[in-house]
């Protein structure tokens, strides 16, 4: 079902964090990570693409065309868990968007415009590529802060300190995925 907290782009006067560990089964493959989508033609994605040089990619296509996005050319070397961090930074007329490898700026877009998607929200797959993560995600989080003091920008110059304990709910937190730690399972908790 469709939330509003899943219009991470919906505004321009958002301040988000998306964050997550991942691990995949291989690094050659290209996995769906998170999609929000109403639609094929409408939707924003956070991709890994291992089979070509584009690795870490977001999208954000409206009516088919792409209206921000970006590829950062790094691939991993390893099946490790891997610290993902995507951070937006809206200052009302535009937003800054980064995302972190490990702690690292790997990627970096600023756009004016907005995506309002009225779709599911999907964690380790693409759902109009059928395209399913082959591998693990652990300790997802949306939280509507800059959780991290992040300053994206062009040069790719920031970083962000990686998390070293497990996550616990706190103020803000549309989101917060964890194992069961029982076997197979999920706990969703959501806090306003």
């Amino acid at each position: 079902p469709d939330a509003p907290e899943w219009d991470i782009f919906g505004s321009n006067s958002n301040i988000v964090t998306m964050d997550f560990w991942v691990r995949h089964a291989n690094n050659t493959n290209r996995w769906g990570l998170v999609e929000h989508a109403t639609n094929v033609t409408n939707r924003w994605a956070l991709w890994y693409f291992g089979d070509d040089a584009r690795g870490f990619s977001l999208f954000c296509n409206v009516g088919g065309s792409p209206i921000f996005g970006f590829d950062t050319n790094f691939k991993l070397s390893d099946t490790d868990f891997h610290h993902a961090a995507l951070i937006s930074k809206g200052n009302g007329s535009t937003k800054d968007i980064g995302l972190y490898v490990d702690g690292i700026q790997k990627g970096y877009v600023q756009d004016a415009d907005t995506a309002d998607f009225n779709g599911g929200f999907d964690i380790g797959r693409s759902t109009y590529d059928a395209t399913y993560l082959n591998g693990h995600i652990d300790e997802f989080r949306l939280h509507y802060a800059n959780y991290f003091n992040a300053s994206p920008n062009a040069g790719l110059t920031d970083t962000i300190t990686v998390p070293t304990a497990e996550y616990s709910a706190t103020p803000n937190s549309s989101a917060l995925i964890f194992p069961s730690g029982k076997g197979s399972g999920l706990t969703v908790i959501t806090q306003s």
